[in-house]
């Protein structure tokens, strides 16, 4: 639609529907669709899925989208959390996340990872009752000054990665650089009972391996 008025400044004109945002550039339905999509897996999954079967979009169009959500709710209904770093810049700033255990999504992000703004900003959530952290001391500290008597536990990651360094602690330990292994040399005769005559049984020293030696 165009305006034949010379005086008019508005020379262009096109008409609004409810089933598009204003200024945008696909249906509500479709926004919909792949914001529930992406909502579960990472951009680059979502992209790859959304690409088969529903419409061409990349991973930075998903993240725009996602970042345009806007979530409501009552910081006294977050009782089960998740606290872990994440890196601004590598290597130079640090900030820290904090994940709903209950509905694995992001309740808030904090820009720092210093123990007393991670305190201050912990107490703004006064009924958390759990809270699941990597082994910083730092966290610890915080989360005790906030609340004293909330529950800590380690992530999964971070139980897993303790257990396999304790078994393999355990196992330097118990055989030392060096296992030393039997083995019977077969060649020779049986005698009809089922048992080779030969030589005698010789003990074989074998040595680990160095990268095992080194704790990689």
């Amino acid at each position: 639609m165009f305006c034949d008025n010379e005086n008019c400044s508005k020379k262009r004109f096109a008409e609004t529907f409810e089933s598009v945002n204003p200024r945008g550039k696909m249906t509500k339905r479709l926004e919909e669709e792949i914001l529930r999509i992406s909502m579960n897996m990472s951009s680059i999954q979502a992209s790859r899925l959304i690409r088969e079967n529903i419409a061409d979009i990349g991973k930075s169009s998903i993240c725009n989208l996602l970042k345009k959500i806007v979530m409501f709710f009552d910081k006294r209904d977050v009782r089960k959390v998740c606290i872990d770093n994440f890196a601004l810049k590598r290597g130079q700033r640090y900030g820290t996340i904090m994940i709903d255990l209950e509905t694995h999504i992001v309740v808030d992000i904090l820009d720092s990872r210093d123990c007393e703004k991670v305190s201050d900003w912990l107490k703004g959530y006064p009924n958390i009752e759990i809270v699941s952290r990597d082994g910083s001391i730092g966290y610890r500290k915080a989360i005790d000054e906030a609340f004293g008597d909330v529950i800590q536990i380690s992530d999964g990651f971070h139980l897993i990665k303790g257990l396999s360094d304790g078994c393999k602690e355990y196992i330097q330990e118990r055989f030392g650089t060096s296992i030393v292994i039997e083995e019977c040399e077969t060649k020779g005769q049986s005698d009809g009972t089922g048992e080779i005559k030969g030589r005698p049984n010789r003990i074989i020293k074998k040595k680990n391996n160095k990268r095992w030696n080194q704790g990689k």
